[in-house]
């Protein structure tokens, strides 16, 4: 985005609130276009001297607080964010058996775990989960062997198996 359609665009959407409203009544109707210009990864810097340039200069730490305060009324119980694809994905398409099993007693052992931390809820729902010790030590003794029989198979004629056979 160049920076003169950013500031026609700007003087637009304050063309359409009133000049004696308050700072925050006047950079409401700007936060989604705002938003959106963050999001291709235009510099604050820049939207700074943008919004300076359509005639609302605003200190910094304005812009970051309001874009954090309109993200976060975006975000209510219901509506979680969006993941980014930058994320892998939570799960191979075809797990094996075994990772299954696995990933069973793992889901049995903690229940309430989340998939990832990505807001202060998670950080809560972790900090209210419980935790199966027993199940926790099932699922380890599953890795430990699922992990031997993996290198059973991956070195079938290790010098250890082939002495034990010729005594």
């Amino acid at each position: 985005m160049n920076s003169a359609a950013n500031v026609a665009e700007l003087k637009r959407l304050l063309s359409q609130t009133d000049e004696r409203a308050s700072l925050a009544a006047r950079l409401r109707p700007l936060m989604p276009y705002l938003q959106t210009c963050v999001d291709t990864g235009l510099p604050y810097a820049a939207l700074l001297d943008d919004l300076a340039l359509a005639g609302l200069p605003i200190k910094p730490r304005l812009l970051e607080r309001s874009l954090y305060r309109w993200r976060k009324t975006r975000r209510s119980p219901g509506n979680q964010p969006e993941k980014s694809p930058a994320y892998p994905a939570d799960e191979p398409d075809q797990p094996s058996n075994a990772a299954a099993e696995i990933h069973t007693a793992a889901d049995q052992a903690i229940q309430g775990r989340p998939r990832r931390i990505e807001t202060p809820g998670d950080l809560r729902q972790i900090r209210d989960m419980h935790i199966d010790l027993e199940a926790l030590r099932l699922e380890g003794e599953a890795l430990r062997k699922a992990q031997q029989r993996k290198e059973r198979t991956r070195h079938p004629s290790s010098p250890s198996s082939s002495q034990e056979s010729s005594s």
